[in-house]
């Protein structure tokens, strides 16, 4: 975790030196929430970067991979349950999962049938299942389940549909399974204040920290400072947090 009062007094520090603007906690907390879900997400760009590297990097991609997931397992999380199959072909029902309210993106889904067998199921899009669905050949089955995201009723909430047998496949219908979810949650980050005699002073227990590996607090401060100097409008500030980042990017590639 990074210590959010840390960050926020350093960008204070950094953005009033030389009168170049105040930035207020609520202005702060909006830039941090923005400024970690930036750098999260280039989490997942970098390890599809780093798992296409060319043969001859093989080494350093594994480790830049192993790096890139011990930083995610900051926001790992995990959702379990049961899949009940219909019992007759007449009621076929696909199981729905909506997933928890903090879901961001989902890693894996493994499916679980009685016999203890796991079984991860494959993403598929809307056309393609329907593609799999046309064939008995191609149907899902517990051995080959597929899944297929969608948008929840709850705004901002997503639902896997989950297939674990086709249409045809009256043999397997009526299995009770299991699911288990791996996701990464949504970080958020919040610097909370008391007023005391006029002034804004810390609230360690109403605030929460931002969900990222300690080693991110540098790229927090300057990421928040360049969205800052673009909110203020203050030219200076946004560059000498672009040339601080570029010269710990020079330095990281030295």
């Amino acid at each position: 975790m990074v210590d959010v009062n840390n960050v926020y007094q350093k960008v204070l520090a950094i953005s009033n030196k030389e009168q170049r603007g105040y930035i207020s906690p609520q202005e702060f907390n909006l830039l941090a929430d923005k400024a970690q879900l930036d750098i999260v997400n280039s989490y997942f760009h970098d390890m599809k970067t780093a798992y296409h590297k060319p043969t001859k990097n093989q080494t350093e991609a594994s480790d830049e991979v192993e790096m890139i997931s011990e930083k995610l397992g900051y926001i790992r999380s995990q959702q379990t349950g049961d899949l009940t199959g219909a019992t007759e072909p007449q009621t076929v029902t696909v199981p729905v999962i909506t997933l928890n309210a903090d879901c961001y993106k989902v890693g894996t889904v493994t499916i679980t049938v009685p016999n203890n067998l796991a079984v991860e199921a494959t993403e598929v899009g809307r056309k393609e299942l329907t593609q799999m669905l046309s064939h008995p050949l191609t149907e899902p089955t517990t051995s080959r389940p597929v899944y297929v995201v969608q948008d929840a009723p709850n705004a901002g909430q997503l639902q896997l549909e989950i297939h674990t047998f086709g249409s045809n496949t009256a043999n397997q219908l009526g299995i009770n399974c299991t699911f288990t979810i791996d996701y990464f949650a949504r970080p958020t980050v919040a610097w909370n204040y008391v007023v005391v005699s006029g002034k804004a002073l810390y609230n360690s227990t109403a605030s929460t920290n931002f969900a990222l590996h300690p080693a991110e607090e540098e790229a927090l401060v300057m990421r928040i400072l360049e969205l800052a100097g673009i909110m203020l409008q203050k030219q200076d500030l946004l560059q000498a947090a672009m040339v601080d980042t570029n010269n710990t990017i020079q330095k990281q590639n030295n």
